[in-house]
């Protein structure tokens, strides 16, 4: 090796050690928050109710995704990448649905898909958002009650929307906003069954 291309291989070496290849921020980890609560504990319906069979929630397109979710105010929609819920959102409210129509003592029982007990009811669901802005966050939640024992008839269809106010501008904040929504969407899907199982 000549004198010359010594000289470069040093002096490339000598660069890079001016260099870093690290980034100047600091480590950032993901944070995962719950969503819904599915720990309610299940109510016995009143005699002769109804089996309801409560089938897969759907996602909207864009809530596949499980980060956070902000409208902006040039009205762009933002997916939070470091601040995640700890499941997707639709099998979260899927869950939480499900526990709370368990916990509402509304029907004899409250099964999943592929239970051995035979329902008369069934319940589909999309979620349609699960989001913040500002000042509030939103849960939009779309319905249907069907009658199985009629043909798959439907007996209601509805769109439940639930909001809450935003404390702050932090991830804490706009999860719990977020989950107080989504119990308020909840509620208002308890209780126009409530309508129709008297």
């Amino acid at each position: 090796m000549d004198r010359l291309a010594r000289r470069a291989i040093l002096t490339g070496v000598a660069g890079l050690a001016g260099c870093s290849v690290l980034p100047d921020r600091p480590y950032q980890q993901k944070r995962l928050w719950p969503l819904g609560d599915a720990s309610l504990p299940p109510r016995q319906g009143p005699r002769g109710a109804p089996v309801l069979l409560v089938r897969a929630t759907e996602a909207a397109p864009g809530l596949e995704a499980r980060g956070l979710r902000q409208h902006r105010a040039d009205g762009s929609l933002a997916t939070d990448y470091w601040e995640e819920w700890a499941a997707p959102p639709a099998p979260a409210v899927e869950a939480a649905l499900r526990a709370r129509l368990a916990a509402a003592g509304l029907f004899a029982a409250v099964v999943a898909p592929g239970s051995r007990l035979d329902a008369h009811r069934a319940l589909e669901s999309q979620l349609l958002d699960l989001s913040d802005d500002a000042t509030s966050a939103t849960a939009v939640i779309g319905w249907t009650l069907i009658d199985l024992d009629r043909d798959n008839t439907p007996i209601l269809q509805r769109t439940s929307t639930g909001t809450a106010p935003v404390a702050e501008a932090t991830a804490p904040a706009r999860a719990a906003a977020q989950n107080a929504a989504l119990a308020a969407a909840l509620d208002q899907i308890i209780a126009a069954l409530r309508t129709v199982s008297r």
